[in-house]
């Protein structure tokens, strides 16, 4: 070709119009039961409830078909035959919510181009019909001609492939061919219960298909597959979602119903009859997945019998993806396979144990001895490797797989969680869940760690300590930034953590460390979530708009999973069935630690700080960081941090009343924050956050506005609780890698330490926040959305890689 003259090279030339239509009328048109099933669509498109087809020569030689719907205007006749000429479309935004079977207009030209087309018609009203003959898309000289018709449409279609030999020769013979028009008949005559269909050969008085007007889907089934069918079927429903209304893109809405044979129809091929939003197609992975599932009780060479409505939203569904129409595309096929198969598990188990099996009497012989009678038949259980899931954390964790170095001792015995949350569970059975505000107040102390009580024993030392924190973390490389200059809570107290003393400071270390030890074991037992205790409007309004329309989705999910394991500070890996799930809890718990304040408004357990810490102390400590982060600078117009702290300080005095009542929050007289709100049950937010906790409480929060004043008081709660990297640890983090090379005694208590809070934080992930999740958070729509939840792999997907490798 290189070497080739231009002058000999092809020219791209411009198909003839009749080549074209040719060519294409051959993609619609394959077969006489592809032509009968264009033309039968537009009868039931018309509303026709008597359609009758005689065929000759099985469709090649005649394939009329006769209904009784509305018919064609005169008018529309001249042009009836062209391609692209319909009443059922008229932008291809329609297509989204197509109610009608056809939408293309292209089945009659294209048997015009293949055949020879007459169509008979007359409409209600009419005095006569018309007929007119078509060739090539195009109406013959001197038609419509005026002729003697019944109301409704009669077309015929004679000599199928008359002038494509090549196609015509291709056909299978006569009999088979009308073996297909009667399959196509069939799957219609039953979908369209109410429709009387009947199929018969010309000349033949007796039809080999036909249903009665008022008959129903069974009846059908019984007309057409017979009473060995129809005997052994029992209806089949399922639903998902808002069905077929629809609703969000993200999720299945469907629903589905028909009849599926039980365990003792033997049938010698699979017979699935599928109708999705009206259409007959054709689905072979949904087919696979069925004949998977009847295999394991079938015996070998007997086959199912499935008829299946699949109805779902119009903007969920492509049916614009097939010459033939045979196959749509639709969202969230594997789901709705899934779906599918697992009802049908399920309904083929039930048919299994309600079914009568055939028995026998036994005449025993003289002196025989009697027989016993067999112990009872468990339900067969299906061998299905890709659903074969481990979710028992104690056959095996993920610490198996790490090295030595890494491994670490669980903080409790092997038993000791079960054991709580079996515990957890007998009370929720035996005991209802009570409101919060009938139960009698409880106060908890919070005392701080061993370590925070020595560095705040000396007043003056707290700012330093929170510079050499900031230097530390800076060597480390990853520190926490800002914050680093801040000054925990405990170093603000300072001299009153030294005069009044710390409540459990006087206990030996080894005591400490022991009671530290004990809380990873205790029983965690959380209440269901209820209705808000209070009995304000607004707060009321406010929890109905956070739980409205949760996502039922990952309610499912949070619901029951099992945990893996933390895959950084703030994301959690956990199982759900055959998935495996990537949870940032940041997100999660800042939802749930909101509703939770709401659901608990005017009636919270309060945690007692000892000492109590001074607001406008810890209000300086958050305009420090917010002015090394640039985010402040003092001006005559803000003020400085001292006077805006002092301000802040004066303004939570001021509302001392509110704070305590309703959110669980005593300021006192002196300005000292001397309480925290319990949200949720061995629960405790990072102290450290406490700076800018208080002083989002005079930034985000409007006090003039009841329900504006509520809901920034819920989310400044909900800020402070919600699961975070902490600051202290960051800073000791980078300690412990500073230490890691080193065998020192200190460096190794740094490690220790390091391992300790990492422990403590996982063991509050999985026993405290997680199982806090399925009792308290309703999860909006926008969570499945916007990566708060993120399905990593799931467990089918895997085994067909290793099912290949």
């Amino acid at each position: 070709m290189a070497g080739q003259p231009l002058a000999e090279l092809p020219h791209i030339r411009r198909l003839d119009k009749a080549v074209v239509n040719r060519i294409a009328a051959g993609e619609v048109i394959q077969r006489p039961a592809s032509a009968l099933k264009e033309m039968l669509e537009n009868s039931l498109d018309a509303g026709a409830t008597h359609i009758v087809v005689t065929c000759k020569v099985g469709g090649k030689a005649l394939l009329q078909i006769q209904d009784n719907g509305h018919g064609i205007r005169r008018e529309d006749l001249s042009i009836l035959a062209e391609r692209h000429t319909t009443s059922k479309l008229r932008a291809f935004e329609d297509l989204e919510g197509i109610a009608t079977l056809g939408f293309r207009g292209e089945a009659l030209a294209s048997i015009s181009y293949v055949a020879h087309l007459t169509v008979t018609t007359m409409t209600a009203g009419s005095v006569h019909g018309w007929r007119a003959t078509y060739r090539d898309g195009v109406m013959e000289a001197g038609c419509p001609k005026p002729t003697a018709a019944n109301q409704g449409t009669l077309i015929s279609v004679e000599d199928l492939f008359w002038n494509v030999p090549l196609r015509k020769k291709a056909l299978k013979g006569a009999t088979e061919e009308y073996n297909q028009i009667l399959d196509v008949m069939a799957r219609y005559a039953v979908y369209k219960a109410g429709v009387s269909m009947s199929c018969k050969r010309q000349g033949e008085a007796r039809s080999d298909l036909h249903t009665l007007p008022g008959a129903s889907r069974l009846d059908n089934i019984r007309a057409v597959f017979g009473a060995a069918v129809s005997k052994h079927v029992v209806p089949f429903e399922l639903a998902r979602g808002s069905g077929a209304a629809g609703g969000a893109a993200d999720e299945l809405h469907c629903e589905v119903e028909g009849y599926i044979s039980t365990a003792d129809y033997e049938g010698k091929k699979t017979q699935l009859v599928l109708f999705i939003n009206g259409r007959s197609v054709e689905c072979t992975p949904l087919k696979r997945a069925l004949e998977a599932s009847y295999a394991a009780v079938l015996p070998k060479a007997c086959k199912p019998f499935l008829f299946l409505e699949v109805r779902l939203p119009g903007s969920h569904v492509d049916v614009n993806m097939h010459p033939t129409k045979k196959e749509v595309g639709f969202l969230h096929q594997e789901d709705l396979i899934e779906a599918v198969r697992t009802a049908v598990e399920e309904k083929l188990l039930a048919s299994c144990g309600n079914n009568s099996k055939r028995t026998f009497a036994q005449t025993l012989l003289p002196s025989a001895p009697l027989v016993e009678a067999p112990a009872a038949e468990e339900a067969p259980r299906y061998y299905r490797p890709d659903k074969l899931v481990r979710t028992d954390a104690k056959a095996q964790t993920l610490h198996a797989f790490l090295g030595a170095s890494q491994q670490h001792q669980p903080p409790a015995p092997a038993g000791a969680a079960q054991q709580a949350e079996q515990q957890t569970q007998q009370q929720e059975q035996d005991e209802p869940a009570a409101m919060d505000e009938d139960r009698p107040a409880q106060h908890d102390s919070l005392a701080p760690p061993a370590a925070a009580a020595a560095a705040a024993a000396v007043a003056a030392a707290a700012v330093p300590a929170a510079r050499r924190r900031a230097g530390t973390a800076a060597v480390g490389g990853a520190g926490a930034g800002a914050f680093d200059y801040m000054p925990t809570p405990m170093e603000i107290a300072g001299s009153g953590a030294a005069t009044a003393g710390i409540a459990g400071g006087s206990q030996p270390p080894a005591a400490s460390q022991q009671q530290q030890g004990t809380q990873f074991v205790a029983p965690v037992r959380q209440q269901r979530a209820t209705g808000p205790s209070s009995s304000l409007a607004s707060v009321r309004t406010l929890l109905a708009e956070a739980e409205s329309r949760p996502h039922a989705g990952l309610k499912e999910i949070l619901g029951g999973p099992t945990y893996v394991g933390m895959a950084s500070p703030t994301q959690a890996l956990v199982q759900y069935g055959t998935r495996l799930y990537l949870l940032d809890l940041q997100a999660l718990t800042a939802d749930m630690f909101y509703q939770q304040a709401l659901r608990r408004f005017g009636g919270f357990r309060r945690i007692r700080l000892q000492p109590p810490l001074p607001v406008e102390s810890l209000a300086l400590a958050a305009l420090e960081a917010q002015e090394a982060m640039g985010r402040w600078q003092d001006s005559d117009e803000n003020g400085t941090k001292a006077e805006v702290a002092a301000l802040l300080a004066e303004l939570l005095k001021q509302k001392a009343g509110l704070l305590r009542e309703y959110v669980g929050l005593d300021v006192d007289a002196d300005g000292c924050l001397a309480s925290l709100p319990q949200l949720i049950d061995q629960y405790v937010p990072d102290t450290d956050r406490l700076p800018m906790f208080v002083l989002a409480l005079g930034q985000h929060v409007e006090w003039g506005d009841e329900e504006s004043c509520f809901r920034g008081l819920a989310q400044a709660l909900a800020e402070l609780y919600r699961l975070q990297p902490s600051i202290g640890d960051a800073a000791a983090e980078a300690e412990a890698e500073a230490a890691a090379g080193g065998n020192s005694e200190e460096q190794q208590a740094a490690r220790d330490a390091a391992q300790q809070r990492q422990r403590q934080r996982e063991w509050t992930v999985q026993h405290v926040l997680l199982p806090a999740l399925r009792l308290f958070l309703a999860p909006s729509r926008q969570r499945a959305s916007d990566g708060s939840v993120v399905e990593l792999t799931r467990l089918e997907t895997l085994y067909r890689i290793f099912e290949r490798c």
